[in-house]
């Protein structure tokens, strides 16, 4: 006979192809289900659960780690197939007995059925009910043998196997039957679950459930007679109860179940064991609902928390809203990850980052007085003015005009930049579209964004301290709810976002401002009681914000209504503040941050304006940054030339220099003195010029307060149709001084002390001029616009 080898060829390439395809085959999800969303806390244990789109509960079988409890393997294999791990995914002895059982009864008593070929039959999700189906059955289980481990298909079977109502797989079974999760049972449970499978309505309580319970203690009985148990524990197994209502599945996390694929960057997992403290969960979740009760009071609906490890970003509580409050209050509404306005909570890092580039410190004193910038009127929580303050003054008080002028001198672009590589990826407008109006919430963050900048600051100034004066960029990541190995980029780099001497400087200057009431004496708790905190509250009092850390934990809290409305009393530190520092209190005692003196230089500067000295400021060494380039020279400290009595300022064209006394003077531009010494009475005037005496080399001692830098008012017309007046403001820096008021070169009136003098402006455009009695003057030109009343009527 002659050899085909083409024959040959083609049944070798045949088998290849079809070996291929089969291998290809069996390694495919075998099951498309549609399954459950699990999230469990850091131990492994149950946080939270939704139910499948299907309405069943299927927990996913991706999770490799997943436990099975020794007895229900043992249990399984006893019930339903014993030589499991020595037939090739058919047991033909079974096949062949049980054909012969079903011949002499003629009926169906026996199938014969493996675990393989119960996974089969799950799989094409209907029992085999006649040859055809069993030999197809049988045919797949044998490929599914081939190509899977005995471990794999029983993980396989026990994940998909029916339990009873919409209860399906071991998981879901453990926990709604017993309550239990990744948990050992007791042979009594383990029994059960073998068994139920075989007929799963079994379990519903208005069934006849004694017919359970026999299989159960039958199926004991054998495990016992196995030795698997002592025989005498038998009769106390038998008399375990069978469980009553299912119960239901724990809701600890809900909106971090929600928001969940966001957080894993849409990954498809749906069975995640995150970094959660499953007690702490729970603690600050009733906490947050006690709170929740007092914000009701003040139609107040919506809170959220969460608490995160600073060295790996780790959150340790996600609490997105008040447990319970209701669907019509946006309970459902994942807080956290919702974009609101930023309040303050930004101005740490202007901070931050205008010291590193010495163009400040700590000390150095900022202006705080009305402004007009372009039209951009920036007021102060409280409306007042403190005149001059210092940065770390302005950062306690959470001032708002010191820091958009401080950012208009910074540059919006350059620091909205910034923000974006710390992770506030919410900022996605230009800095034209902000504005100045950026430093002071007019910008909208996350509060897991925010908390992820702080705790990488607080991350920086931490591994500088323990990583021999070294940056890396590793450092700067966004919060996880997966566990982080802790490992650090072996790599330095130089400081180019933010400088560790600059967050030390911050932190500092937030970690020793004024507490709310209750926590006024957390300072005395010693050094680790220390927490660097920053309060925030958006115009219309939507949003209240408290962010605080230490070198451990970063605890972020937010307060509102998720809708938008606003309320009075919705303030950072009167209502977000208290509910931080509660948060602090149950978690345990944190470490503060180590002084990185390799970042950090001792600088000689001004005492009270913090800047570099000239020759007359008073000074002093201070721990500043080393980079003090940017930092300018005092203009606040002056020498200024007395009289041989010290009564009258003078000058070389009026006195004999000879004669002359110099004395030291801390000297504010007029509009900063008027101010200023209204919340400082012991500001030291300096004397008035000698009489006659030529003054036209000092500076103008006159400011206009309002008009100031505004091209045009808008003024409304009274309901009578007449003209409302305007105050005039001004400010003199000599407290005696006279001021003549001109309106178009027309003399209006003059003043004496307090320089405000009220006047009805005629529409169009006008000059004013104040002069004082030294023939010091200054002028503003502006326009005036009248709109007409509106009539309200009384309802």
């Amino acid at each position: 006979m002659k050899f085909n080898f083409k024959l040959l060829l083609f049944l070798v390439l045949f088998c290849l192809l079809s070996i291929g395809f089969a291998y290809w085959s069996v390694h495919q999800p075998l099951f498309h289900d549609q399954y459950s969303s699990i999230i469990e806390d850091k131990n492994g244990d149950l946080l939270d659960a939704r139910i499948a789109a299907d309405g069943q509960w299927r927990f996913p079988s991706n999770k490799k780690d997943l436990f099975i409890s020794p007895k229900y393997w043992a249990a399984v294999m006893t019930f339903e197939d014993r030589r499991f791990y020595t037939h090739p995914g058919v047991d033909f002895l079974a096949v062949g007995r049980a054909f012969i059982s079903n011949l002499k009864a003629g009926h169906t008593v026996s199938g014969g059925s493996t675990l393989t070929m119960q996974v089969v039959s799950l799989y094409r999700k209907h029992k085999s009910t006649n040859f055809f189906d069993k030999f197809s059955e049988m045919l797949f289980a044998l490929w599914v043998d081939a190509f899977h481990s005995k471990q794999d298909i029983f993980r396989l079977y026990a994940t998909h196997a029916p339990f009873g109502g919409n209860t399906v797989g071991y998981e879901a079974a453990l926990w709604r039957y017993f309550g239990k999760h990744n948990k050992e049972l007791t042979w009594a449970e383990a029994a059960l679950l073998a068994v139920l499978p075989n007929d799963p309505a079994l379990i519903h309580l208005g069934r006849n459930r004694n017919l359970l319970k026999k299989k159960r203690d039958r199926l004991l009985v054998t495990l016992a007679g196995k030795n698997l148990f002592p025989a005498e524990d038998l009769p106390l197994y038998q008399a375990e109860a069978l469980p009553g209502e299912p119960k239901a599945m724990p809701h600890d996390a809900p909106h971090l179940l929600t928001s969940m694929q966001k957080l894993l960057r849409n990954q498809s997992n749906t069975y995640v064991t995150t970094t959660i403290d499953g007690d702490l969960q729970r603690s600050l979740s009733e906490l947050l609902q006690r709170k929740g009760i007092d914000l009701k009071a003040n139609q107040v609906h919506n809170a959220a928390i969460l608490v995160a490890k600073v060295q790996t970003g780790e959150v340790l509580a996600y609490v997105g809203n008040i447990p319970h409050t209701g669907s019509q209050n946006s309970e459902q509404v994942d807080i956290i990850q919702a974009e609101r306005s930023s309040g303050s909570l930004l101005k740490p890092f202007l901070s931050m980052l205008a010291i590193q580039d010495g163009m400040v410190n700590i000390r150095s004193l900022l202006p705080d007085i009305p402004v007009n910038i372009n039209g951009f009127r920036p007021d102060n929580f409280n409306y007042e003015f403190e005149g001059s303050v210092s940065l770390r003054e302005a950062l306690q008080q959470s001032l708002n005009v010191p820091f958009v002028l401080l950012l208009r001198e910074y540059n919006i672009a350059r620091f909205l930049k910034q923000l974006r590589q710390l992770g506030l990826g919410t900022l996605r407008n230009t800095a034209d579209y902000y504005g100045l109006s950026l430093i002071i919430g007019g910008g909208e963050v996350t509060l897991w964004d925010i908390c992820g900048a702080f705790a990488s600051s607080g991350r920086i100034l931490q591994h500088y301290n323990t990583g021999q004066s070294r940056y890396y960029a590793s450092d700067i990541h966004p919060l996880s709810i997966l566990p982080r190995p802790i490992t650090q980029s072996k790599e330095s780099v130089t400081p180019t976002l933010l400088n560790s001497g600059a967050i030390w400087s911050t932190f500092e200057a937030l970690s020793n401002h004024t507490r709310p009431q209750n926590y006024s004496r957390w300072q005395e708790w010693g050094e680790n009681g220390d927490i660097a905190w920053k309060t925030g509250t958006s115009i219309g009092f939507r949003d209240a914000w408290c962010i605080g850390l230490n070198r451990d934990y970063i605890v972020g809290v937010w307060i509102g209504n998720a809708d938008g409305e606003g309320r009075p009393g919705v303030i950072g530190l009167e209502t977000a503040a208290p509910l931080m520092f509660d948060v602090f209190q149950t978690l345990p005692q944190g470490r503060w941050f180590d002084t990185p003196y390799d970042a950090l230089a001792r600088h000689r500067l001004c005492v009270q304006s913090g800047y570099q000295p000239n020759e007359a400021c008073k000074t002093d060494t201070f721990w500043t940054v080393k980079n003090l380039d940017n930092l300018p020279i005092c203009t606040y400290d002056r020498l200024i030339n007395l009289d041989a009595e010290k009564k009258y300022r003078v000058n070389a064209n009026c006195y004999d220099p000879y004669a002359m006394r110099q004395e030291a003077y801390f000297v504010l531009p007029p509009s900063q003195q008027y101010y200023y010494e209204q919340k400082h009475p012991a500001y030291k005037h300096m004397p008035p010029f000698l009489p006659d005496c030529n003054t036209e080399s000092a500076d103008n001692p006159i400011s206009l307060l309002y008009p100031n830098n505004i091209s045009k008012i808008f003024i409304p017309r009274a309901a009578s149709g007449d003209l409302n007046p305007v105050i005039l403001k001004a400010a003199h820096r000599n407290p005696g001084a006279i001021i003549y008021w001109h309106l178009d070169n027309q003399f209006i009136g003059q003043t004496i002390g307090k320089h405000t003098l009220p006047q009805v402006l005629a529409p169009g455009k006008h000059i004013l001029t104040c002069v004082d009695q030294e023939g010091n003057k200054t002028s503003a030109a502006f326009e005036v616009k009248y709109s007409e009343a509106k009539s309200f009527v009384k309802q």
